[in-house]
């Protein structure tokens, strides 16, 4: 329900979900390995209009039914002639989802799918109400009744300067994954069967960009958060470059070592710079700081009506159709080596040929002593203090952290996600929790993980999309 339909943070908002969470630090898959601060996409109204009308036979008595059909049609013919005279910042788009059974009867009941987008909370509202005017203006004509069901909405976003920076001196100290050759022949040749700029993959991170007004651009409820708390998305590198969004060839790196690459780089600087907010709680107030300048003269309120149920049935028939198919594209780490995605322990080895362990709310006992195993007893005894220092800001709230084999952590926790940690150099220590890689094996919703902190009271949102 929520892939690309946008109606999942509204409802999460809205419900409370997000009140005691001091930062959000959130994904988007793309070509670059990045992320930005302030304005950023447009803001929609999701929302489908049906009408009703009553059947006749087409051919025998059409005179006798009120065509539904008429008035979807009426509709988008008046909204294709009002677009002359609306912004050029504004975009507007449908689908007919539902027009009729057959052609000898007349279509008593038609709905079409609008989403509304503009740049600001009061134009969106502008520009929603003039669609369901001329929604009112269609049924009038074709004497029909018309409902309305708003399905989602969103503001565009504004994200976290603070959160901003702070990710991205991560992204510099991860850098872009190491693509192989075969990686690069890939992208060139998709690059070039679309007849797109053939450059391959990229190899440098990119520069943060301070946002302005993109007209055109796409949208994200994750702007919903970003109202109510300081809020930062991370661009992963897992896709290709000048492809087609929406398009077939957007979705063929997802299914290759690229994708696995880009999200584990994507989860080493997440996992850094939610370190760095555990550890530094000066940098939560610096965050706080700036979110108040954001939202001192505009306040968030809802564009989805209160009482409003979320849409969880969309999608629902499809899922059914394609989950199983889609099963068989799944990541398998057992065809790879580990080693080659950049999954590797503090000594060097193969993460696959370590015996990690598991530490949280499923096994919390584990943080007091060490695991069993040769690798991380030695680990263990190297980093004890630091590791304690680090336990006193985690333990007390739930979930940590860690990995046994990051191919079966997630079928040991019976929780169907994959889990993978890397150890390495920090400021709190020599041998520190630096990376975790949490991937939905479906990838079909959002996973949401609260960190809790004892001692700064601190709670990160993880949104891995």
């Amino acid at each position: 329900m929520a892939e690309e339909l946008l109606a999942s943070r509204n409802y999460m908002v809205r419900a409370g979900l997000f009140k005691d969470v001091d930062i959000m630090l959130s994904t988007h898959v793309s070509s670059e390995f990045g992320t930005s601060f302030g304005d950023v996409n447009t803001g929609l109204v999701s929302t489908q209009y049906s009408f009703h009308g009553k059947s006749a036979h087409a051919a025998v008595s059409p005179w006798m039914g009120r065509s539904a059909l008429d008035a979807v049609e009426l509709m988008n013919v008046a909204w294709n002639y009002r677009r002359e005279h609306l912004r050029p910042q504004q975009r507007s788009h449908y689908v007919i989802v539902q027009g009729g059974d057959q052609p000898n009867v007349v279509p008593p009941e038609a709905t079409v799918w609008y989403f509304f987008r503009e740049l600001d909370f009061g134009r969106i509202q502008e520009l929603h109400e003039l669609g369901s005017k001329i929604a009112r203006a269609a049924a009038e004509m074709t004497d029909t009744t018309m409902t309305e069901r708003i399905l989602a909405a969103t503001w565009p976003g504004h994200y976290n300067k603070v959160l901003a920076e702070t990710l991205s001196s991560n992204i510099q100290k991860v850098g872009m994954p190491v693509w192989s050759k075969e990686d690069v022949a890939l992208a060139k040749a998709i690059q070039q069967d679309l007849g797109a700029k053939t450059e391959g993959l990229k190899t440098e991170v990119a520069k943060l960009k301070s946002t302005k007004e993109l007209a055109g651009s796409g949208s994200d409820d994750i702007a919903e958060v970003s109202w109510n708390l300081p809020t930062v998305v991370l661009s992963y590198p897992s896709n290709i470059p000048n492809l087609i969004g929406h398009h077939w060839s957007s979705a063929v790196a997802m299914a290759t070592p690229i994708a696995h690459k880009g999200a584990t780089a994507g989860a080493k600087a997440h996992a850094m710079t939610a370190l760095d907010f555990l550890l530094k709680p000066e940098l939560v107030k610096a965050a706080w700081d700036y979110f108040a300048q954001q939202t001192k003269d505009t306040k968030w309120q809802s564009l989805v009506p209160e009482g409003t149920q979320a849409p969880i049935d969309l999608n629902q028939e499809k899922m059914a159709r394609f989950r199983p198919k889609l099963e068989k594209l799944y990541f398998d780490p057992k065809k790879y080596n580990a080693a080659e995605f950049g999954e590797i322990t503090a000594d060097g080895k193969d993460c696959a040929h370590s015996q990690w362990f598991i530490a949280g709310r499923h096994n919390r006992n584990l943080l007091t002593r060490p695991p069993a195993d040769k690798f991380a007893e030695s680990f263990w005894h190297h980093c004890s203090q630091d590791w304690i220092k680090l336990r006193k800001h985690v333990v007390s709230g739930g979930l940590l952290v860690v990995a046994r084999p990051a191919s079966c952590a997630g079928e040991r926790l019976g929780l169907g996600f994959r889990f993978s940690v890397l150890f390495g150099e920090t400021k709190v220590g020599p041998a520190v929790l630096k990376s975790l890689t949490v991937l939905h094996r479906s990838c079909q919703c959002d996973v949401v993980f609260l960190i809790r902190a004892l001692q700064t009271r601190l709670l990160l949102g993880f949104c891995a999309g």
